[in-house]
């Protein structure tokens, strides 16, 4: 009997992942928009109305994400909310294409054991009452291939740059543009 059970999981695990990508890739039609805004609406953790996820939308234990009024995210954006305390986002929050979302890093601090097995680090972030790994207070606007670091709190109003890569705290209603670049080599030299 419990060879049974355990061939009939690893089945359903199969036809959940088999259901879930084709969800998360059916192009953005009628119906590829409102599967996508119907089952994630059902996973995350709060979701208010006007849910927009484009083509390629994932997220990495939705069930630990809050989602307020007005959440729009492009192409292949993809939230990892694994080993951490969740995501805030307020109302009117929109990510641009291939934006990451990283809420939790590797312990490191054993240079005897690998990595990978070290276990996670997550920051704490207190807002509204609750615990946090990143928030996005509402009204914010993050452009096409920004990277979203752990421990990263987004004021009201604070605007993205494409491209760039984010930690710690963004200033209410300021807008943060690419790091500078930095010289690797010199091709004249």
């Amino acid at each position: 009997m419990a060879l049974i059970k355990k061939i009939f999981l690893a089945i359903y695990d199969e036809f959940t992942g088999i259901f879930l990508n084709f969800v998360t890739y059916y192009p953005d039609t009628r119906l590829g928009l409102k599967m996508r805004k119907l089952y994630y609406k059902s996973k995350f953790k709060q979701c208010g109305s006007n849910l927009n996820l484009m083509k390629g939308f994932r997220a990495s234990c939705p069930e630990k994400i809050v989602v307020g009024e007005r959440f729009s995210c492009n192409n292949f954006t993809y939230l990892n909310c694994g080993s951490c305390n969740g995501i805030y986002f307020g109302n009117n929050v929109a990510l641009g294409p291939n934006v990451y979302i990283r809420t939790a890093n590797h312990n490191y601090n054993n240079k005897n054991l690998d990595v990978r097995d070290q276990g996670y680090q997550e920051k704490k972030i207190s807002y509204k009452g609750n615990i946090y790994s990143v928030v996005f207070e509402g009204n914010n606007w993050v452009g096409a291939n920004v990277i979203i670091l752990p421990g990263t709190h987004v004021k009201q109003g604070a605007i993205i740059g494409a491209g760039t890569v984010v930690s710690g705290k963004i200033k209410e209603n300021g807008v943060y543009v690419q790091n500078p670049p930095i010289l690797a080599f010199n091709r004249s030299d």
